[in-house]
């Protein structure tokens, strides 16, 4: 159970599991990513995790179709997940598209093979 206190009211939410060692750890990496946000927000730069949130807040994410955003989500969750939410943006740079287009490469073939789609070489594994 994870407890946060808002304008003087408890939230209260299951973390889905009781390992008091992975919710500790869970724990840090929650305030390192406020942290993250509070030093981003000190120095007017934004995170990468905070640009995500923006995109699929906007009005312009809500017009697409229940399908595209979807996908649109998935895309940048996978974004996200590869260079760090807590990753300034004003730090990216043309070196990070180049580490993360293989490893997304490698990632969708390892995907193809495992649903045995067509162009790959092998089928499901079980």
């Amino acid at each position: 159970m994870r407890s946060t206190w808002i304008n003087g009211k408890e939230d209260r939410k299951s973390l889905g599991h009781r390992d008091r060692e992975l919710a500790t750890r869970q724990a840090y990496e929650l305030l390192q990513g406020v942290l993250a946000n509070e030093q981003a927000i000190e120095e007017e730069s934004v995170t990468l995790g905070m640009l995500a949130r923006l995109s699929t807040d906007s009005p312009q994410h809500a017009a697409k179709r229940e399908r595209t955003r979807r996908d649109d989500k998935h895309k940048l969750d996978r974004v996200v997940a590869f260079l760090g939410a807590d990753r300034n943006i004003l730090s990216l740079s043309e070196s990070d598209v180049h580490r993360y287009t293989p490893a997304r490469r490698r990632a969708m073939s390892y995907y193809k093979r495992r649903q045995g789609l067509p162009g790959t070489v092998a089928g499901p594994h079980h």
